[in-house]
């Protein structure tokens, strides 16, 4: 440090800094840190650095806050784009944990909508999103972002998940002839023998209590008609009748 304090050197001060937050001098790091954003700026580098010692402390929330400022600045600094996330999520769950469905949203969206995300964080986002407009009783939103990921092809959500998702939504509001519909469709147009038996089983579970439930409510003949459907489809099922 006695270099740096009598030459005020930039090449010195870099080492210094970098040797600081290498060895885990924190508050040397600290002071390496005012000094460089002082002579340098607040560079997407130089704030990163600082966002790793707050981490490093245990100061989260202002680490939040350091990430938060670089992606505002410079949504495409990968590193600071990726951590983010992971921070969304933690204050996503924190929500979803006491029921702040509308809260959690735009959190999750952040994560869905940013270009920098692991494949696995972003489908447990959408799947958490999902969740959130079925708690909110929001089936459209959600069926209508269903929809939007199949379409796209989103590569991070599968054929079965989008059809098994929307499906549940469809039944969820009271449109469990949609939600068939829906698997009858996939069962005939997939290729895969697996997804096709799979399709079947998820197929017969929301039609086996939409029929017992047509018949307690004294609709017969339409129990009878999704019935005759059904085994069309599960023609093995033994609880058709």
């Amino acid at each position: 440090g006695k270099i740096y304090s009598i030459k005020k050197d930039k090449e010195a001060l870099d080492y210094l800094l970098s040797t600081s937050l290498t060895r885990g001098y924190d508050e040397d790091a600290r002071y390496y840190l005012k000094e460089s954003k002082r002579i340098y700026g607040e560079t997407p580098e130089l704030l990163y650095k600082e966002y790793l010692l707050d981490k490093k402390t245990g100061n989260e929330k202002q680490a939040a806050n350091i990430l938060q400022k670089i992606y505002d600045k410079n949504p495409g600094y990968y590193d600071a784009a990726y951590e983010l996330n992971f921070y969304k999520m933690k204050e996503a769950d924190r929500l979803m944990s006491v029921k702040q469905w509308d809260e959690a949203v735009p959190y999750l969206r952040f994560i869905t909508n940013n270009k920098i995300t692991d494949r696995q964080v972003k489908f447990s986002a959408f799947d958490k999103l999902m969740s959130c407009y079925s708690s909110m009783r929001r089936y459209n939103t959600a069926i209508a972002l269903a929809d939007s990921l199949r379409s796209a092809k989103d590569s991070t959500m599968t054929d079965i998940y989008c059809v098994n998702t929307k499906a549940d939504l469809l039944s969820r509001s009271d449109m469990t002839d949609e939600a068939m519909t829906l698997y009858e469709n996939a069962i005939d147009t997939t290729k895969s023998a697996e997804q096709r038996t799979y399709y079947k089983v998820s197929y017969e579970e929301i039609a086996i209590p939409y029929i017992r439930n047509l018949n307690q409510n004294g609709s017969v003949k339409k129990a009878n008609s999704v019935s005759k459907r059904m085994l069309h489809y599960v023609p093995n099922s033994d609880q058709g009748w």
